[in-house]
């Protein structure tokens, strides 16, 4: 009976709110993706700025790039940089 019960919940008012989330966040006019690739920008260019603050010396060869390059970059090397 539960499994009936959840199967229900699931197919009126679960999916429907899932499938309009993916719709947003997925979609090609969501600011999302934008939004997150410009926090991730910002994020390394204060990295950049602060390197002597926040980073141990032998680690300060990550931040070896230019602000250009940051905009150059895909979403996943920006996130793999940051």
């Amino acid at each position: 009976m539960m499994e009936k019960v959840l199967a229900i919940l699931w197919d009126i008012m679960s999916e429907p709110m899932w499938k309009a989330r993916n719709e947003v966040k997925h979609s090609k006019t969501s600011h999302v993706n934008q939004d997150e690739l410009t926090h991730i920008a910002e994020r390394l260019c204060w990295y950049q700025q602060h390197q002597n603050e926040v980073l141990d010396y032998r680690h300060r060869f990550l931040l070896h790039f230019h602000l250009e390059d940051v905009r150059r970059w895909s979403k996943v090397t920006k996130k793999q940089n940051s």
